[in-house]
């Protein structure tokens, strides 16, 4: 089997059902298919020009995505040399925007269920860029072997001049170009961009020490519950190497629900929302052609009469809209059910004190079990960064260095709430895990911690693990 063959056919087992990542974005972006009837579509005219969603899928992946915040890479021990790992890490962070692109790394692998990573060296850096993952037609996908690592990792993209892929390997680089006319590797020809090393065959991913370098791709993925199928192994089964969208498993259906309930409120409103005359004994007088001489108009102030002394006229009370209501509300709670996050979050009504910290307890443990999924994911993206560094930018790093990466608060504690917890906290711990407590990172107590030694405070002490 040729790679070409390997990756189709792993493609195909490993996410059996890849297209339905496009439903997802499509869902995400509020471009929602309608579910109005025809006769729906004639009460509604004059609504219907422009695109109309309640887009509650968006709201969940953001709030699932504000709730997951990268911060920075810690390290447990620190290599020595012209620079430290930490700086190092520090500038690949900013130059590399880490702080939006790891959000924007959040929202696609809650909304597609799986993303990626890939990391290049330029010119004097290491470059982070954000893949789309596999659709069924285009994007990045990443292949694993019995012992659960990367055995490789391809892109495939559509350009001008045709459809590309570029396979990752953990030792060698190879792109190619479709190729209908090529006899060999299933329609694939291999090429080189002007920036690569020339020569025949594929391009050497290697450190200085002749090691290969690893793939460098880094796979996230949205794994809070093991993704098994049935267990039979069937076509349809997925891998459960790879996540699930938070908009699978109903919710694009409920999303539906909610959008034609709005619809539904708005005909009832035009229909049964407002008074509505009615008129028994009137008559009516037409023209030669058929058309009403006088026409009752419905407006403010207006006032009518007939010929007719057994004329009425009457007023039909609006309905109520409350059922309509009620049903929103039923079909809001069921998504926010499904996707952990609680109903304040959507529809604004905020409890307060001990309720909201109940409220918020299912999406708090949620979002800390994804962290402890994608952590090691991003502590693989510096770990890369740092060998990528000393195989091209003549670096001597301490490539067995720990690092981890380091998430904001999940619990949104306000400052002062913060600082009440660290002030009963201080007489039992040191100095540094109080300041850990208000959320400082290790760069910043060492600041603070320098500072009280040379100004102490009046008052209180000054040695490290005393008060503040």
């Amino acid at each position: 089997m040729s790679i070409h063959e390997q990756i189709e056919e792993e493609r195909r087992c490993s996410l059996p059902k890849a297209e339905e990542v496009k439903a997802f974005r499509q869902y995400a972006r509020g471009r929602h298919p309608s579910t109005l009837t025809t006769g729906q579509q004639r009460i509604l005219r004059g609504l219907l020009g422009n695109l109309f969603c309640d887009n509650v899928c968006k709201r969940i992946l953001q709030e699932l995505r504000n709730r997951l915040r990268l911060v920075r890479f810690d390290l447990s021990t620190d290599g020595q040399g012209e620079r430290s790992i930490g700086t190092y890490l520090e500038s690949v962070w900013v130059k590399n925007g880490l702080a939006a692109k790891s959000a924007a790394v959040h929202w696609a692998m809650f909304r597609d269920g799986n993303t990626a990573i890939a990391l290049n060296w330029s010119k004097d850096r290491v470059v982070i860029t954000r893949e789309r993952w596999w659709n069924g037609k285009t994007g990045m996908f990443v292949s694993y072997d019995d012992d659960d690592r990367v055995n490789y990792a391809v892109k495939e993209w559509t350009t001008r001049e045709g459809l590309r892929r570029t396979v990752y390997y953990p030792d060698k680089i190879e792109r190619y170009i479709q190729d209908n006319t090529t006899a060999n590797n299933d329609g694939w020809r291999m090429y080189k961009l002007p920036s690569d090393p020339q020569g025949d065959g594929p391009i050497e991913w290697k450190d200085r020490r002749g090691q290969p370098l690893g793939v460098p791709v880094v796979h996230f993925a949205n794994i809070q519950v093991p993704n098994d199928g049935d267990g039979d192994d069937g076509t349809e089964e997925p891998d459960p190497h790879y996540g699930m969208s938070e908009l699978d498993g109903g919710m694009l259906g409920l999303q539906d629900e909610v959008n034609d309930i709005h619809r539904d409120l708005s005909g009832a409103a035009r229909f049964a929302g407002f008074p509505m005359m009615k008129g028994t004994g009137i008559k009516e007088e037409r023209d030669e052609n058929g058309n009403l001489k006088n026409p009752l108009i419905v407006e403010p102030g207006a006032f009518f009469t007939d010929e007719n002394p057994q004329a009425d006229f009457d007023v039909i009370q609006p309905g109520s809209l409350a059922e309509l209501e009620r049903i929103l509300g039923i079909k809001l709670q069921a998504m926010t059910r499904a996707a952990a996050v609680p109903l304040h979050l959507i529809a604004g009504d905020w409890p307060s004190g001990e309720a909201l910290l109940r409220a918020e307890m299912p999406l708090i443990d949620k979002v800390e079990t994804v962290g402890a999924s994608v952590g090691p994911s991003w502590a693989s993206v510096a770990h890369k960064a740092v060998q990528m560094s000393n195989a091209f930018g003549q670096t001597s790093f301490d490539e067995e260095a720990m690092i981890t990466a380091e998430f904001a608060p999940v619990a949104r504690r306000d400052p002062l709430t913060l600082a009440g917890v660290a002030e009963r906290l201080a007489k039992f711990v040191g100095q540094r895990e109080t300041l850990r407590i208000l959320n400082y990172s290790p760069k910043d107590i060492q600041r603070i911690i320098d500072d009280l030694k040379e100004n102490p405070p009046q008052g209180s002490q000054t040695r490290e693990g005393g008060n503040l």
